[in-house]
């Protein structure tokens, strides 16, 4: 616990010094928290669990539910450090289960989804690995692109009733592995 401190301050004075130098920085944090989820739609809401994890909840029927990952506010730059992402899910609440789609971001400002878990009615809880987002990227014909965000949505679309929901206990975003 001490040591996600000492890099959350090393981070801030990195990002801070980046920042005087009028460029734009990011860092990662071992730390999985409900204000990286600060983007959510569909009346999904994001709640914490007593294990440390996060819980997102699908509220509405019938409408586009979810949440974005942003991980410190911002978008994630694609690079070599920033490239691998895990993402471990646990348990399923009232039959919910995830999609995972990333959207990228290219020289020209435009935005590309593309689907990395499809809407398959995953209910499985293994750690999901995407080795590298920029070859990802490539392989899905996205070119010139810059930085990324992920996002979750919580399925069934329809329902009746209990609300459905997932839970997660980590979702990272590191160096890929050499």
């Amino acid at each position: 616990m001490i040591t996600n401190y000492f890099k959350t301050i090393i981070c801030l004075l990195t990002i801070m010094g980046t920042h005087l130098l009028g460029a734009t920085s990011y860092c990662q944090t071992d730390t999985f928290r409900i204000k990286d989820f600060s983007v959510c739609f569909g009346g999904t809401t994001v709640t914490s669990n007593s294990k440390g994890g996060i819980i997102l909840t699908r509220t509405n029927s019938g409408v586009d539910a979810g949440c974005e990952f942003h991980t410190n506010g911002g978008n994630i730059p694609l690079d070599a450090e920033h490239s691998r992402i895990e993402l471990k899910p646990e348990e399923t609440i009232n039959n919910g289960y995830y999609v995972v789609t990333i959207t990228f971001k290219n020289e020209d400002g435009k935005w590309d989804e593309k689907d990395w878990i499809r809407d398959t009615g995953r209910r499985n809880t293994n750690l999901q690995v995407l080795p590298d987002v920029r070859k990802f990227a490539i392989d899905n014909g996205i070119n010139g692109m810059t930085e990324y965000f992920i996002k979750i949505r919580i399925q069934p679309w329809k329902f009746v009733g209990k609300k459905p929901a997932f839970v997660f206990s980590k979702l990272s975003v590191m160096p890929v592995k050499k």
